[in-house]
């Protein structure tokens, strides 16, 4: 059995869009060089920017990439912030995300089961960021969860 061709104007969107997603991504990347260049590899805005570039990566295809920029910027914030920063904190949860996508569900679930313990090791339970922090970790675990267990 063949599959059927698409009609041309299906064809030109998608290629359109595949244009599209190299544009923004060379973007991203243009940003990224530039405040390596301009404040350091280590500056919170690079590798806030990296982070941005590694969400791009992730979902224009590139997961791979994604994921070698998110272990990066993960290595780098625990690095310079500490492990207790709330951009460290963020930074397990978006690496977990991609690698659940990818298949790589142990890994995914221990990234995703240590954020809180470090949020209740760095914030007293009633600091707003604390309660924050976990709220949000246990908010973007929720859908994760429903799709390992819907599958």
């Amino acid at each position: 059995m063949t599959t059927p061709n698409p009609p041309p104007h299906a064809r030109e969107a998608f290629s359109s869009a595949q244009e599209m997603a190299q544009e923004v991504i060379a973007l991203f990347v243009e940003v990224v060089v530039e405040r390596h260049r301009l404040l350091d590899a280590d500056h919170p805005d690079t590798l806030s920017s990296q982070g941005l570039l590694a969400g791009v990566l992730e979902s224009t295809g590139h997961t791979q990439d994604a994921i070698a920029l998110h272990e990066v910027t993960l290595a780098c914030r625990q690095r310079l912030l500490g492990a207790d920063h709330p951009d460290t904190l963020s930074s397990p949860n978006d690496l977990a995300r991609v690698l659940a996508a990818t298949g790589a569900k142990d890994q995914a679930v221990a990234l995703y089961r240590g954020t809180p313990a470090v949020c209740e090791e760095a914030f007293s339970r009633d600091q707003a960021n604390s309660l924050a922090s976990l709220n949000q970790a246990r908010e973007q675990r929720k859908p994760w969860w429903r799709r390992v267990i819907l599958r």
